[in-house]
């Protein structure tokens, strides 16, 4: 975002804290919410309509995703390509295709870039993979250029891509939290559902192959089998010894979609159907409406005692979540970060908490909002929504304070926002 001279506050559904290892607590009297156990090294469960993570297990540890890296490579495919443009095999696409899995594609082999995605997608095809990207890209490098950036322009700090395919490099890693971001984004465009989600696909002959019948290596999209899931719209599998088994699953009922990625587990597809059943099962829709504060602002001091003014521009919202059954709407709650300063671009969150105020109380991330402060900041004072907003009260950490005590009945109250954590077939 380019600096012109104030805050911006933009609209950013990003879950920040996932329940792990956590009871989830709904009302005082109401049922509890108990997320389930799963073995994988690393977990996250996703509402893909807001970014709001129902469950987390070590999701911003960076890790390998092996072929879950095709989900991005498909999505700036989708973005970047024509489904119906002919693609030519290159030779550099063969690079690193010993001993690794591939639909057998010949160097001047001509199809189309849809049949590449299914190939992709469904068996997990890494020649396929490379096809595509210099394709696209012209080469390699430059493909996994437009990756990096377009992580980046999701705000993935813990992701960095050095291939197309997903097979092991120690440069080549991201979290489970980053990979449900990336899948959310491909589910924008209904096409990745329509490839991601097939059972089976028939690659039509071309002019060096007879047609080729390519089934989905999940079988939770495959409806008759043992592993099915009702309502399985997309999954991407993955696997390199250093990885280990990995899926992506998406899943659809009623007026939500949800997202599971596992990272590293041995009971992937057990992993995944606890989760989907945690989040069907025990999460209701929601929503609180924000006041109408269009064109008011926020003053924010830093520990050097300047102040930034922030400009709010939403105005009326409805922000939609996901509730624990039982919980109540009154529990929710905003919070501010904490920082130890604040610096020219520096993104802070606005967290919609849930917080019951009992003895287990649960203060768990339904939503967020992104405040970025940009230079030069003003040297007045400037309130929130009218009547009732203060002048800069310190908050909790006493290093800036807020000049609004209360939105519309919504308590404000102040914590650090980011956390970072630790980290041939695919």
């Amino acid at each position: 975002m380019k600096a012109v001279g104030k805050a911006i506050l933009a609209w950013a559904i990003v879950g920040l804290m996932g329940v792990t290892g956590a009871t989830a607590a709904a009302a005082d009297e109401g049922p509890r919410c108990t997320p389930p156990a799963v073995e994988a090294g690393a977990a996250v469960l996703m509402d893909a309509d807001t970014g709001q993570v129902l469950y987390g297990k070590e999701e911003r540890r960076r890790m390998q995703p092996a072929s879950l890296t095709k989900i991005m490579t498909t999505l700036l495919a989708l973005r970047r390509g024509d489904l119906t443009e002919a693609v030519t095999m290159p030779a550099q696409a063969m690079d690193r295709m010993w001993e690794s899995t591939t639909v057998g594609l010949r160097v001047g082999e001509r199809t189309t870039m849809e049949e590449l995605l299914y190939a992709m997608m469904l068996p997990s095809a890494n020649d396929a993979a490379n096809a595509v990207a210099i394709h696209l890209a012209g080469s390699l490098e430059e493909f996994v250029g437009w990756m990096n950036g377009a992580a980046s322009d999701l705000g993935l700090e813990d992701t960095h891509f050095q291939n197309a395919h997903g097979l092991p490099d120690r440069r080549h890693y991201t979290t489970a939290y980053d990979m449900a971001q990336i899948t959310r984004a491909a589910l924008e465009d209904p096409r990745f559902a329509q490839i991601a989600g097939a059972a089976s696909h028939t690659i039509p002959a071309t002019n060096k192959s007879r047609a080729r019948g390519l089934s989905h290596l999940s079988k939770m999209v495959v409806p008759g089998a043992a592993s099915y899931y009702p309502g399985a719209i997309a999954a991407k599998t993955g696997w390199t010894s250093s990885a280990g088994n990995c899926l992506m699953t998406a899943a659809r009922r009623e007026d939500r979609t949800l997202i599971v990625i596992i990272l590293d587990s041995d009971y992937a597809v057990v992993d995944t159907a606890k989760l989907l059943d945690y989040g069907f099962g025990q999460f209701q829709r929601s929503s609180v409406r924000v006041p109408d504060i269009n064109d008011k602002t926020v003053t924010l001091a830093d520990t050097q005692g300047s102040t930034h003014k922030a400009v709010v521009p939403a105005a009326g919202e409805e922000v939609s979540f996901l509730l624990p059954s039982g919980a109540r709407e009154d529990a929710v709650r905003v919070r501010m970060p904490d920082p130890e300063a604040l610096s020219r671009g520096e993104r802070l969150t606005l967290d919609l908490v849930l917080e019951d105020g009992g003895e287990d109380s649960w203060p768990y991330s339904l939503t967020s909002l992104d405040l970025v402060l940009e230079d030069p900041p003003p040297d007045q004072t400037a309130g929130i929504m009218g009547a009732g907003a203060g002048s800069g009260a310190a908050l909790p950490g006493g290093s800036w304070g807020l000049a609004a005590p209360a939105v519309g009945g919504l308590l404000l109250a102040g914590r650090r926002g980011r956390r970072r954590a630790r980290g041939h077939r695919t």
